[in-house]
């Protein structure tokens, strides 16, 4: 119990600076350079009835797609998102849960994306900008989800960006790989982004180990091990910090893929309900759209 501890609250203490940060509403995290998240995709060497380029193709094509991703570091769950994406209507929307392993208090944040168009809100702000939606600006994402950008989250610029190895071990899974280059979106912690941004181009390219759940032919999760990010990064010759060593190797990554209760209909906030990087300015107590 105290060794997860003191893993889950070094993520924490990457994190929560982040959340500071949000709170005060005067910075946010760049996107990740444009051209990683590039589909190749592969067909499964024994495919079950499709290739693996058709189910993704039927995620990616769908009208509407339901889409999670969580953080866990052993039985804690640090971050949890839920969302869904219209690429037809190149909108999204999603809910963000973080929690505090020290003391398990929940932030919320609330995120939106239209068009050029993305915008942030959290319950915890201030009265000040209770119920205002923050608007980053261009080339930024909400902190600690670089996955969350304009157009097409990076969710699923990663799922087409899978390599088939066949199938898995377990039951309804297939065994696969993904460049580590391209897991960069799914971190917001500074620590490893300063990892990502150390790696060459045969770095990057380095394989790391990907399960693939699927259910009545259709992918639900994509899993990746923080254990084999270590040993992609040791490929690359990029020496992680030990202590974060210990924590990554307790970490998992997952992202689900579900089909969304309703069809995503998103909106602009109300202009009098946005804020700018410059400062609060909408008008609290507005009717919240």
């Amino acid at each position: 119990m105290g060794s997860t501890c003191h893993m889950t609250t070094l993520l924490w203490g990457e994190l929560s600076g982040s959340i500071t940060f949000v709170h005060a509403a005067t910075k946010a995290v760049h996107e990740p350079l444009a051209g990683v998240g590039a589909r190749s995709r592969a067909t499964l060497e024994s495919p079950p009835t499709q290739t693996l380029e058709e189910h993704v193709d039927s995620i990616l094509e769908a009208p509407n797609q339901g889409f999670s991703f969580t953080v866990r570091v052993q039985d804690v769950l640090l971050q949890h998102l839920s969302g869904s994406f219209s690429a037809s209507k190149n909108q999204w929307q999603a809910k963000a849960e973080i929690t505090n392993p020290e003391d398990a208090h929940s932030f919320v944040m609330r995120t939106r994306s239209v068009a050029d168009g993305l915008w942030l809100q959290m319950a915890e702000w201030p009265a000040e900008m209770r119920g205002c939606w923050l608007q980053l600006s261009p080339g930024m994402t909400p902190v600690g989800f670089p996955g969350l950008t304009r157009g097409e989250p990076k969710y699923f610029s990663l799922l087409g960006a899978v390599d088939s190895r066949g199938n898995g071990e377990a039951p309804n899974t297939w065994a696969g790989t993904v460049a580590l280059g391209h897991l960069e979106h799914l971190t917001g912690k500074p620590q490893l982004i300063r990892q990502f941004a150390k790696l060459d181009e045969p770095g990057r390219s380095v394989a790391v180990p990907v399960t693939i759940d699927h259910a009545d032919q259709k992918i639900t999760t994509l899993t990746i091990e923080g254990r084999d990010m270590v040993v992609a990064f040791a490929k690359s010759n990029v020496r992680l910090n030990f202590k974060f060593v210990a924590a990554l190797n307790a970490t998992v990554l997952q992202l689900g893929y579900f089909d969304p209760v309703s069809p995503t209909r998103v909106k602009r906030p109300h202009k009098e309900k946005i804020s700018t990087m410059d400062g609060p300015s909408c008008r609290p107590g507005l009717k919240d759209t």
